[in-house]
């Protein structure tokens, strides 16, 4: 057998990355799994370690007063709630439905709430203006797209353009 016509060659070349790279893949799935280490920090805990809680009654947390990882008995405060305007007992003595002090913290809260609804609709104004002139844009660039068209469409319904024609 004589020596190989140079378009052979040439094609042998041409598929030597591709058998280099099927080879090192047969060599790297027969070899055995490598080890991994992996660093990081954590907590283990046993499953049943961990407990829910919940408060009996509303209101906001003001302080926790237990830290994380420490244990706890029975019967331990873990935070405290301030309950005023919740018509329950609180750190400042039971709250009366019609007292000042649950009306005016009632009232702050309301005031509040109105401040976010009034920023949301400034939001809500603002997109709803970005998105009109993101319409009228649209349409004033589609305009020539569309008379384009249009002299298209009529051409054809002349008969000058084949109707199936790639124009």
């Amino acid at each position: 057998m004589g020596p190989l016509p140079e378009a052979q060659l040439w094609r042998l070349y041409n598929l030597l990355p591709m058998g280099l790279v099927a080879a090192i893949t047969l060599v790297w799935s027969a070899s055995p799994s490598l080890a991994v280490i992996v660093r990081g920090t954590g907590l283990l805990s046993a499953p049943d370690a961990r407990r829910g809680f919940y408060a009996l009654t509303p209101g906001q947390v003001q302080a926790v007063l237990v830290k994380v990882g420490q244990t706890v008995r029975p019967a331990q405060p873990l935070l405290t709630i301030d309950q005023i305007g919740q018509n329950a007992p609180g750190p400042r003595g039971p709250a009366q439905a019609g007292s000042p002090q649950t009306i005016s913290a009632r009232l702050k809260a309301v005031q509040l709430q109105l401040q976010a609804l009034q920023q949301q609709q400034l939001a809500l104004e603002d997109q709803q203006l970005a998105l009109d002139r993101r319409r009228t844009q649209i349409a004033t660039t589609n305009q020539p797209v569309k008379s384009q068209l249009d002299a298209l469409n009529s051409l054809r319904q002349d008969g000058v353009i084949a109707t199936y024609s790639p124009l």
